[in-house]
């Protein structure tokens, strides 16, 4: 381990290339026509990376995304869809209900924040023009944005990871009936509010095709499917099939070397049945315990495998789903670690998938931010709905937002 500690360090002295702050220069290094940058107000400036790469990255998650909101609109069935997440959200009591709830749908348990962001989520695209709301707060997409430039100006990439939800990967939950020849996911929102976001030059993951791939469970395995029925995150093959192709994407960058943690040598990874019980509210409402099959990370002495390191050079944040199911190490952490050979650093809150979880960001002092090559945000697609009023968050020791007009 001695070694592998050597090999951080030695990779934390790597100094990112410099950054340029360009004060809303239209186009530059990103290779994205930009002239709506110049008028995204009252947050950071935007900057141009010297990364000649960055363009290709860029192009590429566009087609994908491209692809993927064609293939959602050809399928068809969204409306449907959206009427079946109205009716079920209005019977539990719908907007007059106040406080956490819980619907269930068949054998499914669902969340009524789920249902409220399918049913009321869109908002207005696209980016252009856009100005905080008078009491500060951000819109989904500028409160991306500014993150994305606060980190650029640290010559930190940020890569926004989207978690599709039950619904939007078993949408027959809602809609058993349905029909959806070449289906690719329901929904639409979160792939054209994606593509915005690329436009500004973010650079995001959309978990979508890779789980409607993967969504039918291997033959003999009738009930292992990506997502707990009683429980709102997924499972651990869900959680392992994400890191998969987050590192694959992580994999992109030019900074990135492979980390020296192998398979065999520092850990092992095990076929199990992975029995999980909800604890706290969940249990309250009847959550039921499930048995998981996939994989997990462990030691060569049979103990769960601790994938965390403050020192790394990757940070994951966000909500549960970072860490659930890490008890036995089959967690989205653990499973990234051991696709990259890189211990992960990692801020996470329970229910807090924005505001706490960037509260701790924020709390950060400089020497925890020594070293990041990347922040990655694995946000729950029902999170980055359009229409959400988000608090922005000032990272490095800031301490107010850029006023109206200086993020030209």
């Amino acid at each position: 381990m001695r070694v592998a500690s050597l090999l951080i360090l030695g990779l934390l002295q790597q100094e990112p290339p410099a950054p340029v702050a360009t004060g809303g220069a239209v186009g530059g290094g990103d290779g994205v026509a930009a002239p709506f940058q110049t008028t995204l107000q009252g947050i950071h400036p935007w900057v141009e990376r010297r990364d000649p790469e960055r363009p290709a990255r860029l192009a590429e998650q566009r087609a994908a995304l491209e692809a993927q909101l064609a293939a959602a609109e050809r399928c068809g069935g969204e409306a449907e869809w959206i009427a079946a997440a109205k009716k079920l959200y209005d019977e539990w009591g719908g907007m007059e209900r106040e406080g956490p709830g819980f619907v269930t749908a068949g054998d499914w348990v669902l969340t009524a924040a789920l249902l409220d962001a399918i049913v009321w989520g869109r908002g207005p695209l696209p980016l252009e023009k856009r100005v905080p709301y008078e009491d500060g707060r951000l819109d989904v997409l500028l409160m991306i944005a500014d993150l994305d430039r606060q980190f650029a100006a640290k010559g930190i990439d940020f890569l926004v990871v989207t978690v599709p939800s039950k619904l939007s990967i078993y949408p027959e939950i809602l809609v058993p009936d349905a029909k959806h020849d070449g289906f690719a996911g329901m929904g639409t929102v979160v792939p054209r509010l994606l593509l915005e976001l690329n436009r500004e030059g973010v650079e995001t993951l959309s978990l979508t095709a890779p789980f409607v791939g993967s969504r039918d469970p291997a033959a003999g395995a009738k009930e292992d499917l990506l997502f707990l029925k009683s429980d709102p995150h997924w499972t651990v093959r869900g959680a392992e099939l994400s890191a998969r192709h987050v590192a694959e994407r992580v994999a992109k960058y030019p900074w990135f070397k492979r980390g020296p943690l192998e398979e065999g040598k520092h850990f092992k990874v095990v076929d199990e049945e992975v029995p999980y019980s909800a604890g706290g509210e969940m249990a309250s409402r009847g959550s039921r315990d499930e048995t998981m099959h996939g994989r997990v990370v462990k030691t060569r002495k049979d103990e769960p495998y601790d994938a965390l390191e403050p020192r790394s050079p990757i940070l994951v944040f966000g909500d549960s789903y970072v860490r659930v199911h890490h008890e036995r190490a089959a967690d989205f952490v653990s499973h990234l670690c051991r696709f990259t050979g890189w211990k992960i650093d990692c801020l996470f809150a329970v229910n807090g998938g924005q505001k706490q979880v960037h509260q701790k960001l924020e709390r950060r002092e400089a020497a925890q931010w020594k070293g990041k090559r990347l922040a990655i945000w694995l946000v729950p697609e029902q999170i980055v709905m359009p229409r959400s009023k988000l608090d922005p968050a000032q990272l490095f020791g800031a301490t107010t937002m850029p006023t109206i007009g200086d993020g030209k």
